[in-house]
């Protein structure tokens, strides 16, 4: 690649909303795209809209994001464009390069032309200052301190510069040790909180109050730290730049009516009246329905955990113009005016106590707020003290697939259990404790299973019997769950083909998408609950009986 092109770039300032204000420089010709007044999100390929605007967010919250890729149209092909960002002043700089190099390259060519424009300036000051010297002699130190003043100027720029980059480097690699230390915890405290989980329910009458206690505060701990690695999680990825939406039309009302009905469960242990208000029916809204319903559980959880027992917390859902709002209020103790400013920046708490003594990682709220901002929504907090507090989420409806179309709100069906017929399992998985604690959490369904300790295990196992359900480990020694899935793909008859889940602590998109590259059905995150499963059987269900997948004989 020859130095120009390594050098050719865009630079624009843009104002704290991202609406461009100057182009500085076009050297890839992205011509009407760079626009004074229009969103730099335009520039970017439409795919890559959500990025664009998590990249701007990054810049406002931190003072500076690098290394962001993005895709760009460049004449008649779409190329992928290496981005950095920071706030100067009351605007924001924008600078876009071919690649890594390509970016210092740019850099190189732009000092360059600062210290040319900077050498002509001084040059044009001596010749002045010489002209004018035998009147205006005392000038000249001025002049030169002004040159030395500049000179210092561009040193530092330099070492700003080398620094940020030095920074960048040393984040990404704390997001990494973040991201595999919080992946190895999450195992361990899964098997901690569902242990207790089972002797509470099952040996409490036989154990004294003390005993008891003490597996209440073992089970609190345990989901405490629990959540509070899957926040670390998600905050990694988060400031990573990982945060990828797969946006899809979506059943707004179905979505929020399940997960109310799985937190009633939570909020019932509280002696508190979970309730879901919602029209007859909405258009299909497009958005990630896994990222919405995670901002959903922290807002409800949230409400539970401030609202006082007897009371009640409400979900509302409402059509208003071009935006679906969604709101959760509680009946808490309100929060302080001058507390909520800081409510949605990481490991920031309020002086308010939950109802029950329960924790908070100070890590939710932000998280959420980037979610609902990667949907190009807003969210935000109304309350007031000793009168609950209400937090809204607003989802435009802009862009929805069949905005004519509208879904009807289906029967509450939140109090019923669903129908499960009696089913072949087999859990494959390499840890005895993780096939215990699985065999366990299906008892409680009063379902049965067959285990297997590796993939080479359980295809022994299937070419002896079919089986309808498969709940399989990915990493395990002698044959993963990836391979295994592979070959059991390949090589059963399509009358004996299970449906194949994956079951890990990995929780990334592109785990996921590995998964189902494979040729696995569903996907079930560690630790392994109970309500989780009952979604996983309850896509089961719905699967067997599309016409592509007959049902097996008994």
């Amino acid at each position: 690649m020859s130095d120009d092109r390594e050098a050719a770039g865009v630079v624009v300032w843009c104002d704290w909303q991202g609406n461009i204000l100057d182009v500085v420089r076009d050297d890839l010709g992205l011509g009407s795209a760079l626009t004074a007044g229009h969103p730099f999100s335009l520039v970017v390929d439409r795919a890559a809209l959500p990025k664009a605007l998590n990249f701007l967010v990054e810049v406002r919250s931190n003072g500076a994001a690098f290394d962001w890729q993005l895709t760009v149209l460049v004449g008649e092909q779409v190329e992928v464009l290496h981005f950095n960002g920071a706030v100067v002043g009351d605007a924001i700089i924008v600078v876009g390069a071919r690649t890594r190099n390509g970016m210092q390259a740019l850099y190189a060519e732009m000092m360059r032309m600062h210290n040319e424009q900077a050498n002509a300036l001084r040059q044009a000051l001596k010749e002045r200052s010489d002209l004018a010297r035998a009147r205006a002699d005392r000038d000249e130190p001025l002049y030169d301190e002004i040159a030395r003043l500049n000179n210092e100027l561009v040193n530092l720029q330099r070492e700003l510069a080398r620094q940020n980059a030095e920074l960048a480097r040393l984040n990404a690699q704390k997001n990494q040790f973040l991201g595999m230390a919080a992946h190895d915890l999450r195992s361990p405290l899964a098997v901690i909180q569902s242990y207790s989980e089972f002797l509470l329910e099952e040996a409490a009458p036989s154990l004294s109050p003390e005993h008891v206690e003490f597996l209440t505060i073992i089970r609190g701990s345990s989901q405490f730290m629990l959540q509070l690695v899957n926040d670390l999680l998600d905050v990694s990825k988060i400031e990573a730049g990982q945060l990828q939406l797969e946006c899809q039309p979506t059943d707004l009302i179905a979505l929020v009516e399940r997960n109310v009905a799985l937190n009633r469960v939570l909020a019932a242990r509280k002696d508190i009246r979970l309730t879901f208000e919602h029209p007859a029916a909405l258009p299909p809204v497009t958005l990630d329905p896994a990222k919405i319903e995670q901002v959903l559980n922290n807002l409800v959880g949230n409400a539970i955990k401030y609202t006082f027992p007897g009371t009640e917390v409400t979900v509302l859902l409402e059509r208003q113009a071009d935006e679906v709002l969604l709101a959760v209020r509680d009946r808490g103790p309100g929060i302080p005016e001058a507390e909520q400013g800081k409510l949605f920046r990481a490991f920031q708490t309020t002086s308010v106590r939950s109802s029950s003594g329960e924790k908070s990682t100070g890590l939710g709220l932000m998280i959420a707020r980037r979610i609902v901002e990667g949907h190009r929504g807003r969210i935000w907090i109304e309350s007031q003290v000793g009168a609950g507090t209400t937090f809204w989420v607003a989802l435009p409806l802009n862009g929805t697939a069949g905005s004519d179309e509208v879904i009807a709100a289906r029967p509450d069906v939140s109090t019923a259990e669903p129908s499960v017929p009696p089913l072949r399992i087999l859990i494959v998985d390499d840890s005895e404790i993780n096939q215990k604690v699985a065999l366990r959490v299906l008892e409680r369904l009063q379902l049965h299973a067959d285990v297997a300790s590796n993939g080479r295990e359980a295809l022994d196992l299937l070419r002896q019997q079919p089986y309808d359900l498969v709940l399989i480990d990915v990493n395990m020694p002698e044959m993963g769950g990836l391979e295994a899935t592979r070959r059991l793909r390949q090589q059963l008859p399509a009358e004996a083909q299970p449906y194949v889940v994956a079951m890990t602590a990995s929780a990334s998109d592109s785990d996921r998408q590995e998964c189902r590259s494979a040729g696995m059905d569903d996907y079930l995150g560690k630790p392994l609950s109970l309500d989780h499963l009952r979604a996983v059987l309850e896509r089961y269900q719905r699967w067997r009986t599309r016409p592509q997948h007959p049902v097996r004989p008994e």
